[in-house]
């Protein structure tokens, strides 16, 4: 990419993004499998439920600080890059932190 190619770099960001939503998709898929096993073999609910409100608030944490982010940008050049960023790092993170 030459400098100042914002174009290719939303693309890249863009395809980060995709990529790093889907395998967010799985590891919360895998987490919620494994909530239902852990509620199953102790009899106890709740871990479930519990997963999901963490699912939500991530995603209205994640919205917010990447807004905040991209509202930093006070002459907005680089603004819609910088909120892709922030997108990626906070999914990949969140990806990692629900790993087994």
């Amino acid at each position: 990419m030459t400098a100042g190619d914002h174009a290719a770099v939303t693309r890249c960001l863009t395809d980060a993004d995709r990529k790093a939503s889907s395998e967010l998709a799985t590891a919360e898929g895998a987490a919620g499998r494994r909530a239902r096993e852990l509620e199953r073999a102790t009899g106890r609910a709740g871990v479930h439920a519990a997963l999901a409100k963490s699912i939500r608030d991530f995603a209205q944490y994640r919205a917010a600080q990447c807004n905040y982010v991209k509202e930093t940008y006070a002459s907005g050049t680089g603004a819609g890059e910088a909120e892709l960023a922030c997108r990626v790092e906070l999914t990949r993170r969140r990806s990692r932190d629900l790993a087994p």
